[in-house]
């Protein structure tokens, strides 16, 4: 098992990068906005490639740089509040984190 991996597959290693920058947005914030759209999307990735990061952020990129979800690109995805950019990489992750975990 390679380092920062749990065995249970989480992306712990991504929120303890938001935690070290100090930049943690609150979960329920997130979560209160989320679009059901984009939270299929997230499940259709980890369902394909896992919850490992950065590997489910590659995939993630992929399927919309490629379309494969509904259709849907960037800027659709971007639509229903879901980020690809670093500057709100906080934002995406608590999202992952917290979908995973609703299962």
């Amino acid at each position: 098992m390679g380092a920062g991996q749990d065995g249970k597959g989480s992306a712990s290693g991504c929120q303890r990068v938001c935690q070290r920058k100090g930049k943690g947005t609150n979960i329920l914030a997130v979560m209160q906005n989320l679009d059901p759209l984009a939270r299929d999307f997230i499940l259709f990735c980890v369902r394909r490639c896992g919850v490992q990061w950065p590997a489910l952020y590659d995939e993630m990129c992929w399927v919309a740089g490629h379309r494969l979800f509904h259709d849907m690109g960037y800027n659709e995805l971007g639509g229903v509040g879901l980020s690809f950019g670093l500057q709100d990489i906080e934002n995406t992750i608590l999202m992952i984190d917290s979908i995973i975990a609703r299962g």
